[in-house]
């Protein structure tokens, strides 16, 4: 027999027998459904960070508006200046450094959100 032919069929056999290697999946069905879904909720969750950030700065802005709101208002009224550019400007000033305090909140929730789905993708990758 020639030694090119016995390389070539050593090199086939190998070839099969590496490409198999990688093909065969030691993880059953329902496991493999599950690591799927873990790389999907990943890959959703670092297209946008943000999700669910909203409701949470939804929910701020009420509470803001019923509960804290109305105290600043009684403090004025209790005063006679309810009616006084200071009571626009103190309820204003309120509302905006809620709304700046929110936009950080929403940055720092970002970085986690993108931390801990970092952490889930190369958890899931590294399911064999």
């Amino acid at each position: 027999m020639n030694i090119n032919i016995i390389k070539i069929i050593f090199l086939v056999l190998f070839v099969a027998n590496f490409s198999f290697s990688f093909a065969y999946s030691h993880l059953t069905p329902q496991q493999q459904q599950q690591k799927d879904q873990m790389i999907d909720m990943a890959m959703k969750g670092l297209q946008n960070p943000y999700a669910g950030f909203e409701l949470i700065a939804q929910q701020v802005l009420e509470n803001f508006h019923s509960n804290t709101a109305p105290g600043i208002a009684e403090k004025f009224a209790g005063l006679g200046a309810i009616k006084s550019s200071a009571f626009s400007a103190a309820m204003l000033g309120s509302e905006e450094q809620l709304k700046k305090k929110l936009a950080a909140m929403k940055i720092q929730y970002g970085i986690q959100s993108q931390i801990q789905y970092q952490q889930l993708l190369a958890l899931a990758l590294s399911i064999q």
